[in-house]
């Protein structure tokens, strides 16, 4: 766990969200110390919020509540004691530049919303200077990563790829020793996968990143391959089915998780740390996106705890070390993690 941040009084943003954030309070002095978010400016769900003809139609809850997400602080005014909650994060957005150490040099964390296939005058593979800044940004600088991944190939497209979330994902993946399989698991009724988060683990992370988090929802996901050394954070539920993509364009039926190829790897959700810094991979982004946005699926924030185990993991990963009391809201004093 990295050293607990100071956190600061104010939060700016970048104009790729501005219109998610216009109720920001300017007038509020500058932070000290803020903790500051790099969105991936070509993750799938960041294009779409960001899309001129209708802005800020898929991040809205979530870039919400980060904007929202305060830290208590009582503080001497005159001879009272005022307790006030003040904004924890600065959001920033890579927008369509090459992320650069320079870029990453200033933040706490980089969170990628899936980046998505190529396709005519679009490219969002990672560069090879990417991939080597994002791995120092972790390993020697102690920094994190949330990566978001999502589903491989389905076969309803005549190209393989046109469909397939983990091919440009899975290099950066690969950095911390994680593998991400272009395979399509989903859940036996209508596709929908409840999972449970668990709440265990030696260094507690899985006590913070489960507070007020009991199960996430998902209506699909890759999958991931861990690592030899990583925390699980949530399995596949037991009737999870995979389809196995086989060099066809035929859509092949689903099969029992449990009875294929790939059936040890249950994992939805992991942490590894790697370096002086940690990852989360997660199996689906569209898990964090706005409830009735429709493209490329329907987003799920509000199901399940999807929105307070996005906010635990933001939290974990940029260094909080406090678990607030139930009912109680960030920077409560409450349990202390190591």
């Amino acid at each position: 766990m990295k050293n607990k941040k100071y956190l600061g009084v104010a939060m700016a943003v970048t104009a790729l969200f501005i219109t998610n954030l216009k109720a920001v309070n300017n007038s509020a002095p500058e932070p000290t110390n803020p903790i500051k978010i790099l969105f991936d400016g070509k993750g799938t769900q960041t294009l779409i919020n960001n899309n001129p003809a209708n802005p800020g139609a898929r991040l809205a809850t979530v870039l919400s509540a980060l904007r929202n997400f305060g830290q208590n602080s009582t503080n001497k005014i005159g001879t009272n004691n005022v307790n006030t909650s003040y904004p924890k994060y600065i959001l920033y957005s890579s927008g369509t530049n090459i992320i650069t150490d320079r870029m990453l040099a200033d933040k706490d964390i980089y969170i990628s919303f899936t980046r998505g296939p190529n396709g005519p005058k679009k490219n969002y593979a990672y560069t090879t200077n990417e991939l080597n800044s994002l791995e120092k940004f972790v390993k020697v600088n102690g920094k994190s990563i949330l990566l978001h991944a999502n589903h491989g190939p389905n076969g309803k497209y005549p190209n393989i790829y046109d469909d397939d979330y983990t091919r440009n994902n899975a290099p950066l993946a690969a950095r911390f020793n994680i593998g991400l399989l272009p395979y399509f698991v989903c859940g036996e009724s209508a596709g929908y996968m409840t999972m449970t988060v668990r709440t265990n683990s030696p260094g507690q992370e899985l006590e913070f990143i489960s507070n007020q988090a009991p199960t996430i929802g998902s209506h699909d996901s890759c999958i991931i391959v861990p690592p030899t050394d990583y925390i699980s954070i949530a399995k596949f539920p037991l009737n999870a089915r995979v389809a196995e993509y086989q060099g066809s364009n035929t859509i092949l039926s689903p099969t029992a998780l449990s009875n294929s190829i790939v059936s040890n790897y249950t994992d939805f959700a992991i942490l590894v740390h790697a370096g002086r810094g940690s990852v989360i991979a997660v199996g689906n982004s569209g898990m964090i996106a706005d409830y009735g946005s429709p493209i490329p699926s329907f987003g799920l924030i509000p199901m399940q705890s999807n929105l307070m185990f996005f906010l635990n993991c933001v939290s974990y990963l940029t260094g909080d070390i406090n678990i607030p009391p139930a009912g109680k809201g960030p920077g409560y004093p409450g349990t202390t993690i190591p």
